[in-house]
């Protein structure tokens, strides 16, 4: 189970240099890469039988919904000054 939480974390850090022109994309793809997280604690967890690994399951998982709240937050502000969610133009909400 560790392999699969590898791959899908890695498939998010492709997503991010292959497909990171858009923010929305960027988002789903940390999402993506904390949920491989995720999945490798659980699994390390589970081997050694120990409860440690959940309990920073869980603190990730909240932490996880967090950024995602502020992350759509400066999402929404960004689209309202420039009509736009591509990276290119992040320049606008500079200063």
């Amino acid at each position: 189970m560790l392999e699969v939480g590898l791959l899908v974390w890695l498939i998010g850090v492709l997503g991010i240099f292959i497909k990171g022109r858009n923010l929305i994309e960027l988002l789903l793809c940390i999402e993506i890469m904390l949920s491989g997280l995720l999945l490798g604690f659980v699994s390390i967890s589970l081997e050694i039988d120990d409860i440690g690994g959940i309990i920073a399951m869980l603190m990730i998982l909240v932490l996880a919904a967090i950024e995602s709240c502020i992350g759509l937050m400066a999402l929404v502000s960004y689209y309202q000054i420039s009509k736009s969610v591509k990276v290119i133009n992040l320049r606008v909400i500079k200063g």
